[in-house]
């Protein structure tokens, strides 16, 4: 009879090593009778843990990276050794260091105060939407880690953005030191189509400060919806920020899914052209396209709110563009600044640039009937209307801004 595969394992374990020298070959040694490994190598066949490790807590300790248990939370006993409470997981961590930082405040500011490092009211500002910020941070990660969250068909989740919100507020209040007029030209209710400049070398930094005044600045704080370019949809490593975060592939489609439901939307009609654009041209429009978003607004009857944005070009200031590593990551531009890539991830920091964004008076396009929309003249020309306003404020709030920085 053929022997089986059982026998010829069974064979193979008892009569060679399976143990392995220190050069990770297979030994060669015939293996102790009733075991799989040789007299040197006996000491795999049993691993043995530290004398000096207990197992129940390390049973615990391994337990408690899931986080609390619920029976043992009730009952105030854990499930390893029985003789104490579970502790908190990684994430309830982050919450306790938020906590922390949060009662601490007022000692800090003090200390800093006290000893002249800082002007009083400013660090206890900034200490407060740090350990704001932080505790936001740890929700938002809590939520997703739990699961425990609603997505609308786009991946938008409300609850996970408004709790990243202070972390977009410590860039808005003191890295940028964002101005705002005119937010009271964006409708509180009701549909919306936001028109802006476009500058980051890559990064929607403009679009991220758009939103978080909508929310710190209006007297109806509401989302708003970012049209982006496909190339940074699909990065892996960022393409789902984008979407819990609300923003939206830019297409036509998706412009008009969103106004139907009364969204507010933003728009960069400058595109690749407007971020790309070198520093010797900043706050130079770029052309507008066809006017695909004046259409938009005109079958859906949106009024259209120009949007001036100061600040951005001076981020990232592009000098020079790198076409071989555009091609390497299928960026459309990957830009030289004077202190990237020289300085490397140090010198992808943006720059602490003044800003002022302004927001237009807006253009009621309900005057005009939706036919209107297929006039590709008509078209044009508010395309090219609101592209001027955009311009011309551009000019007049760069001329009020004493230094590029202050």
């Amino acid at each position: 009879m053929a022997p089986t595969t059982d026998d010829i394992t069974a064979a193979t374990s008892v009569g060679t090593c399976q143990g392995h020298t220190r050069s990770g070959a297979r030994c060669r040694r015939r293996a102790i009778e009733g075991s799989m490994f040789c007299a040197l190598h006996a000491d795999q066949a049993q691993p043995t843990m530290p004398a000096d490790i207990d197992r129940d807590e390390l049973a615990d300790a391994i337990a408690d990276l899931g986080g609390p248990d619920d029976n043992a939370s009730a009952s105030g006993t854990g499930t390893g050794s029985g003789t104490h409470a579970r502790s908190a997981g990684p994430v309830d961590e982050l919450r306790q260091m938020a906590d922390y930082l949060g009662e601490n405040v007022g000692r800090i500011r003090d200390v800093a105060v006290g000893s002249g490092i800082v002007d009083d009211g400013l660090l206890e500002r900034i200490l407060a939407d740090c350990a704001h910020a932080l505790h936001g941070l740890a929700q938002a990660v809590a939520e997703r880690v739990s699961g425990d969250y609603e997505e609308d068909d786009f991946g938008f989740d409300e609850a996970f953005t408004e709790h990243l919100l202070p972390l977009a507020t410590l860039l808005y209040r003191y890295w940028w030191r964002v101005d705002i007029e005119g937010i009271e030209n964006v409708p509180g209710t009701g549909r919306g189509l936001l028109v802006s400049n476009h500058a980051g070398a890559g990064m929607p930094f403009d679009g991220a400060m758009i939103k978080t005044a909508m929310f710190l600045e209006h007297s109806q704080p509401r989302h708003v919806r970012l049209l982006v370019l496909d190339w940074l949809m699909g990065l892996p490593w960022l393409a789902d920020l984008m979407k819990q975060t609300g923003q939206v592939l830019a297409s036509s489609p998706n412009a008009y899914e969103l106004l139907k439901r009364d969204q507010l939307i933003a728009v960069f009609p400058e595109g690749v052209k407007g971020m790309a654009k070198p520093f010797s041209e900043r706050y130079n429009l770029q052309r507008f396209g066809r006017g695909g978003f004046v259409r938009i607004a005109l079958r859906t009857r949106t009024p259209i709110i120009p949007v001036a944005v100061v600040g951005s070009e001076e981020i990232y200031p592009k000098i020079a563009n790198l076409p071989i590593v555009n091609r390497l990551i299928g960026a459309p531009f990957v830009p030289v600044t004077p202190l990237f890539p020289l300085f490397g991830l140090l010198g992808a920091i943006p720059l602490p640039s003044k800003w002022n964004i302004e927001f237009c008076e807006p253009i009621d396009v309900s005057q005009y009937p939706p036919e209107a929309a297929d006039d590709r003249a008509f078209v044009l020309e508010l395309s090219e209307r609101v592209r001027a306003t955009i311009q011309e404020r551009l000019k007049a709030n760069l001329l009020k801004r004493r230094t590029p920085f202050w």
